[in-house]
């Protein structure tokens, strides 16, 4: 998604996997990341803006990649819908069947244009990503790791 992103990322919710991988990234491609979190220990960890409330923040502006994989799960499509129309490709964290957790993801998602699968129904973490403005499909049927996309 970062390859077909332009623009600024954004992270919802920082972490030891995901947070170092964004910075690198950006930093190589000249593109500005925007880390938050609501968990003070992982802001202060990751360098990232420390968020009280989700909802109240000034956070929720446009950019080419938001990332999302923050606490509480259940705020998740909350935010994914206050971004459907600011970000052009939104990758979701934990959407694999019976995995983290049934935050509500496919009402939201039936929303998008695009949509690609990664470890939908496989053991271990799934990702989605969804937009209407970048077709994902030039991803769709390659393997990442032992999965396929969209065809797992």
């Amino acid at each position: 998604a970062l390859s077909l992103s332009k623009g600024s990322v954004m992270e919802l919710g920082a972490g030891g996997g995901s947070t170092p991988y964004l910075k690198k990234y950006c930093v190589e491609h000249g593109m500005q990341l925007n880390s938050y979190d609501s968990n003070p220990d992982w802001a202060k960890r990751c360098n990232a803006t420390f968020v009280q409330d989700w909802d109240t923040a000034d956070i929720w502006q446009p950019c080419g990649l938001l990332f999302v994989d923050h606490a509480p799960g259940e705020h998740r499509k909350v935010a994914i819908e206050r971004m459907m129309d600011r970000a052009d490709i939104i990758v979701v964290h934990d959407t694999e069947h019976g995995g983290a957790g049934d935050y509500g993801f496919e009402p939201v998602f039936a929303h998008f244009k695009y949509r690609l699968n990664y470890n939908k129904i496989g053991g271990g973490a799934g990702a989605t990503a969804v937009s209407n403005k970048v077709d994902l499909n030039v991803f769709r049927g390659q393997n990442l790791g032992g999965y396929i996309f969209d065809n797992d």
